[in-house]
């Protein structure tokens, strides 16, 4: 039985790739969809570079401490020292975590891997499949993504900074979670938040959970997410203009993920949290930035 599955699930992504083949190459053209005449989108906007293409949000520039205060319930010492961040220009960021259908568009043009069978297995169950976050894969193939996108529209995609990442899951907020100081139930899919009626022991579709104060989805639970970051076992000297910290690393070939999923107590989806990974993880997705200005 198991191997006609694995063998259904390679018909099903063939199928899907030569589908694909004949209009990726024309919508991966489409124009950016907002009307702005300077080629820059405001404060807040929703756009997308193509038609198959991340939706993205502008968030602003601004100023945070990034890491836990010494008093943070669940800290972590490796969450300091504490430190001020700036983030000196407007940038955008994917509005959700990139999602399956959105990784296959890659698979069918080349530079993306399929997922492994077994990240399949639970998800394809479920319905709206394509709606869910593309787990199971590499730092290095989420960089690839990136890359392919840049590539494709000629924008500059790339994986968020940790600092960049800490500062838009806080949108504004320095509590130690991005609503207060308290992890509230039901606004993350997080494994105390589920209840034995509505609990799917998995991912569940982006956007299931009301934005946070940017507009951006699902930083807190769901999947972790990768970042540039190399690992550092603290903060000490960390870049505090918002730049990944890529250098002296404690071990170059781990990298840093963030918030938390749907495996982990609501402590780890804290926008301070910090964690790391060497390969893939069934829980391990994440989403794609680019800069709005040279």
């Amino acid at each position: 039985m198991k191997v006609q599955t694995m063998k259904t699930m390679l018909l099903h992504h063939h199928a899907w790739g030569r589908l694909l083949s004949g209009v990726v190459l024309g919508l991966m053209c489409a124009q950016p969809s907002w009307a702005d005449p300077s080629g820059t989108p405001p404060l807040g906007a929703v756009f997308h570079d193509c038609a198959l293409c991340p939706q993205m949000v502008v968030v602003p520039a601004g100023s945070y401490l990034m890491g836990s205060a010494e008093t943070e319930l669940g800290r972590e010492i490796y969450e300091s020292p504490q430190h001020r961040v700036m983030i000196l220009k407007p940038f955008a960021v994917g509005r959700f975590e990139v999602t399956r259908d959105e990784w296959q568009i890659c698979v069918a043009e080349g530079p993306c891997q399929a997922q492994s069978s077994r990240t399949g297995m639970g998800a394809a169950m479920i319905p709206g499949a394509g709606r869910l976050p593309v787990v199971d894969i590499t730092w290095e193939q989420a960089s690839q993504y990136a890359q392919w996108l840049s590539e494709r529209t000629g924008q500059p995609y790339r994986l968020l900074s940790e600092s960049e990442w800490e500062y838009v899951a806080r949108a504004g907020s320095q509590s130690a979670y991005a609503g207060g100081d308290t992890f509230v139930a039901g606004r993350a899919n997080v494994s105390p938040a589920m209840t034995e009626s509505d609990a799917v022991p998995a991912a569940w579709h982006v956007g299931s959970f009301a934005p946070n104060a940017f507009g951006l989805y699902d930083l807190q639970g769901n999947v972790w997410e990768w970042v540039q970051d190399c690992f550092h076992d603290n903060l000490a000297g960390a870049p505090a203009d918002g730049a990944a910290w890529t250098e002296r690393c404690t071990h170059a070939e781990s990298h840093m993920a963030r918030g938390g999923s749907w495996k982990t107590p609501s402590v780890q989806t804290r926008p301070a949290h910090r964690a790391w990974a060497h390969g893939s993880e069934a829980d391990i997705g994440f989403r794609v930035a680019r800069a709005l200005t040279p």
